[in-house]
Formats: C-alpha cells, sequence, structure tokens
C-alpha cells in the first residue's frame, strides 16, 4: 500500500495511480492547493470528487484521468496560500497597533490624533484576540488539525471586523481635524481586510474531505 504524509505530499506523488482513495481523501484536507491534481487522479472517488467541485466549481474531471495536470488555477493556489497570509495579516495588524495615530483612544474623542500617541495597550480586546488568531493559526499549520484552524480563522474573522471598525472611526475622526489623508488608520483596515479575506479562504480549505464508502 502506498504511504504517503498528507501535509507534505507533492504533485509529483499524485503522478502516481496506485494512491489508495483514502489517501487521496486526507491529502485532500491537508492540501487543498493539490485539489486540481486530486480530482484527476483514477482513484479520486465520488463523494471526494463532488467536495472538491463544490467548493471549486471552475474544476472539470479531465477526459483522460492519467494524463498530468495543467497549471493549478487561482482559486486552489489562493486558498494554499492563505495559510500564510492570515498569520502574517495578523502580525502586521498587531504591529500596526503600535503607530502613532492608528486607532481612537477614548481620551482623544475630542481631540486630534495627529499629535497623540496610540499604543496596543489603548486596544486590549483586539490586541489579545490578535495574540490568539496568530497562536491558533500558527497551530493549526504545524499539525493540519482541521478544528484548530477554523478556530483560528474564525477569530481572525472577528479580529478583523473589529479591526475595520477601529479604522474607520480613527479615519472619520481625524477627517474632522485635518484636510491630509491619515496613513495609519488606513494601513489598518487595509490589513483587518486582507485578514478576513485568508481567513474566509482558511475556512474553505479547513473543511474535512468526505471518506470513500467502504
Amino acid at each position: 500500500m502506498i504511504t504517503l504524509e498528507p501535509s507534505t505530499c507533492t504533485a509529483a506523488d499524485l503522478l502516481d495511480p496506485n494512491i489508495p482513495s483514502a489517501t487521496l481523501g486526507a491529502v485532500a484536507t491537508a492540501r487543498p492547493d493539490l485539489w486540481s491534481m486530486i480530482l484527476a487522479h483514477p482513484n479520486c472517488y465520488p463523494a471526494l470528487a463532488a467536495h472538491i467541485q463544490q467548493h471549486l466549481p471552475s474544476l472539470r474531471v479531465p477526459q483522460q484521468a492519467t494524463a498530468p495536470a495543467g497549471p493549478i488555477p487561482l482559486i486552489p493556489r489562493l486558498i494554499g496560500a492563505s495559510t500564510y497570509i492570515a498569520p502574517a495579516a495578523a502580525v502586521l495588524m498587531l504591529l500596526c497597533l503600535f503607530l502613532p495615530g492608528a486607532i481612537l483612544r477614548p481620551v482623544d474623542a475630542g481631540f486630534p490624533l495627529h499629535n497623540t500617541e496610540t499604543s496596543a495597550g489603548d486596544s486590549p480586546g483586539l490586541t489579545i484576540l490578535l495574540l490568539a488568531t496568530i497562536g491558533l493559526l500558527m497551530a493549526g499549520f504545524l499539525t493540519r488539525t482541521p478544528w484548530v484552524r477554523i478556530t483560528g480563522a474564525s477569530a481572525g474573522i472577528l479580529a478583523g471586523l473589529l479591526g475595520t471598525n477601529a479604522s474607520l472611526s480613527t479615519l472619520f475622526h481625524r477627517l474632522q481635524f485635518t484636510t491630509e489623508l491619515p496613513t495609519e488608520p488606513i494601513l489598518l483596515g487595509l490589513l483587518s481586510l486582507a485578514l478576513i479575506a485568508a481567513c474566509v479562504l482558511t475556512l474553505l480549505s479547513a473543511q474535512p474531505a468526505p471518506e470513500p464508502r467502504r
């Protein structure tokens, strides 16, 4: 029986037509960037093919199942890249909280922010949530455990929503006192949106593939 480690499986490994169906299911769960190759494999069982096509409707089963697949489509590559983009965006968001004027503090509600200093301590809830998101996403990446990745991605989406809200509040407040477009809250908002998008893709990739019927 062919033995493959799902998390380290490569496209070249999937060219072997003798890979068992159960192994293909495990690889599909751990490596969504290889879905197009798995779909083209002769031992890809119907439930697994339906699972892949449900999330990637642009994929179609090629006429020659044993023929090497072409370039990986954009969506599977984005889903695979989200594993790295999500924790990176969370780290950058955390660093952004230390920039002066990135977020609106309660004590600054009636004053311009361009002469004040802002630190991550001014938003403890968002800071703690970002730290938890980073830890869970990294643990999910290292262990390839679906529930850890789902929890980390869910926390990341919540952190991204809070970051977006903080960014918009600070931006609107600062524009009342200056005509210059503030850079810090805009950067925080863009990173928040990137974190949300990456975590949504992570949720898609973290769904376990169906088991083959016995």
